[in-house]
């Protein structure tokens, strides 16, 4: 047997895409080899206290920090926080013994299994999932480079050339798996102009002559729907927005997320276009909501790789995108599969006409290239062959992946 400990920093039912994605590349790979045996751990910012559960077979314990300290300036208090979790995460990890922790996100919990995986010299498998994400995670007021031992028995995965390049820059070169997020090719294809139609009737009360753009991402300000709103008023009236995903209804970022909202809302009513605005506040099946589009947008920052890009992608849709951000240049191509905008509405509201003008032909030429290189099946393989040479590995020694894959 291989036992496998996954901590991350939030877990499912709490909504993030890469839990959401490493749920189902375990629940496959489980079934590919028999051997592989999974638990998990993870802290919340949506939850309050800590759980035993099971979620899709997997068993989950859930560490969350007892004590509110809302007197406690927010520096302070999230320092005592992540203090807490990292402290019970040891502890666990002293009972657990795995074969391989998988380490993905950035909480108490992960910082202190990437220095326990280290110290203990435990084979590691570390995903960088966000902007910014380093693999050099320190407890606040500590640095300890040199005993997290990143050179030795650990594979890194970076989801973008960015994060790739960042790793570079610490001298983590040959350990560095750099691959897109998979995409379920099944889910994610072209459809014909029927079920699309019957997609937006069923998802939307737009007509199948409207002009739909689409988004799918949970409602919070980094996603940055409200920019749309604003595009939306420099568009002809044939345009129309349709918006679904999921919002925060517990935790640190409750409040936050739910003024959003209600500035989203606002601004809508406000410029008369609740006609040509639909929201879906729950989670959703990206790819229904794209198949029954013409324009997927991406006005995020911050983002890590945006797999619903890669996703629209290979349903055949341009994507208009922030330019500004590096994940988002790697894969949109102006005029062949989208166009990159500065964050000015009226430059939106241009190229977003302009992208119905590329042709199908080099939509499906894009779709394709989506499939081939970020495919859930080689994905798999890559996964389970990472994870056997994981294992296999000894103390101080480099696994180069080139030599694996």
């Amino acid at each position: 047997m291989t036992k496998i400990l996954l901590v991350i920093s939030k877990y499912l039912p709490e909504y993030t895409g890469a839990a959401y994605r490493i749920d189902g590349l375990y629940r496959r790979l489980q079934k590919a080899d028999e051997t592989i045996e999974v638990e998990i751990l993870c802290n919340s910012t949506t939850q309050v206290s800590s759980e035993r559960y099971n979620h899709n077979g997997f068993n989950v314990k859930r560490v969350v920090c007892p004590w509110q300290l809302s007197w406690m300036p927010s520096r302070v208090k999230n320092a005592v926080k992540k203090y807490y979790e990292a402290v019970a995460c040891w502890c666990y990890l002293r009972r657990t013994r795995p074969d391989i922790l998988h380490i993905v996100g950035f909480s108490g919990a992960t910082t202190a299994a990437l220095l326990y995986g280290g110290v203990r010299r435990i084979p590691r498998l570390v995903e960088l999932v966000t902007a910014g994400a380093t693999p050099r995670q320190y407890l606040p007021g500590l640095r300890y480079s040199a005993r997290l031992n990143l050179d030795s028995q650990t594979v890194i995965i970076a989801i973008s050339q960015k994060l790739a390049n960042d790793c570079r820059d610490i001298n983590l070169v040959h350990n560095v798996w750099c691959r897109p997020n998979p995409i379920n090719g099944d889910k994610c294809s072209l459809v014909s102009s029927e079920i699309k139609d019957q997609l937006r009737a069923a998802l939307s009360p737009f007509h199948k002559d409207d002009i739909v753009i689409t988004m799918v991402a949970k409602f919070m300000p980094q996603k940055n729907q409200i920019f749309m709103v604003e595009v939306l008023k420099h568009l002809s009236d044939d345009y129309k927005l349709l918006l679904a995903g999921p919002r925060a209804e517990s935790g640190m970022f409750k409040q936050r997320d739910q003024k959003y909202f209600e500035d989203l809302l606002c601004l809508i009513k406000e410029n008369n276009l609740e006609h040509r605005v639909h929201i879906c506040t729950e989670f959703v099946e990206a790819s229904d909501y794209m198949k029954a589009a013409d324009i997927y947008v991406m006005p995020q920052h911050t983002e890590g790789l945006g797999t619903p890009m890669l996703e629209a992608m290979a349903c055949g849709l341009p994507v208009v995108a922030n330019a500004d951000e590096p994940a988002f240049r790697e894969w949109v191509k102006d005029g062949q599969n989208g166009y990159l905008c500065k964050m000015q509405p009226e430059e939106w509201a241009e190229m977003l006409t302009k992208s119905l003008e590329i042709s199908a032909e080099k939509l499906e030429k894009s779709a394709r290239h989506i499939h081939d290189v970020a495919s859930v099946t080689q994905c798999d393989m890559h996964y389970i062959s990472l994870l056997n040479a994981l294992k296999k590995t000894s103390p101080n020694e480099t696994l180069k992946v080139c030599d694996v894959l």
